[in-house]
């Protein structure tokens, strides 16, 4: 194979794997579903506590994933993540309110997340 044919195909094969991480990349986003971190605005109107909950949000994005990878609210229903924020309580340096914040945020993304994905809640 001559130089000229080398650098075609080089070339070629990399334009293909930035299309491909293009397309995964769009339709992970567009697709929503379980692997999206909703904003406090989706989860409540009230700018209020819209605000609250993008705080709880920041906080989930930093905080839990100092220790170990990032687990999306819907990956546990909101009730198993109360227990589970609750043993992780010790491990955080959050102030009481904060605390709080974090917790009410996984909790209703939780929610949130699983009744998009048409999951029937009790």
């Amino acid at each position: 194979m001559s130089i000229k044919s080398e650098e075609r195909l080089s070339s070629l094969a990399f334009a293909l794997g930035i299309f491909i991480t293009a397309v995964y990349l769009l339709t992970g986003c567009a697709a929503g579903g379980t692997t999206a971190i909703p904003s406090g605005r989706l989860l409540d109107d009230n700018p209020s506590t819209a605000s609250e909950l993008d705080e709880g949000r920041r906080l989930y994005m930093m905080a839990c994933t100092d220790c170990h990878r990032r687990y999306y609210p819907a990956d546990r229903p909101p009730g198993s993540w109360k227990e589970i924020i609750k043993r992780h309580r010790g491990r955080l340096s959050l102030t009481s309110v904060r605390f709080e914040g974090l917790e009410s945020y996984i909790i209703k993304a939780s929610a949130y997340q699983r009744l998009k994905d048409g999951e029937v809640m009790h």
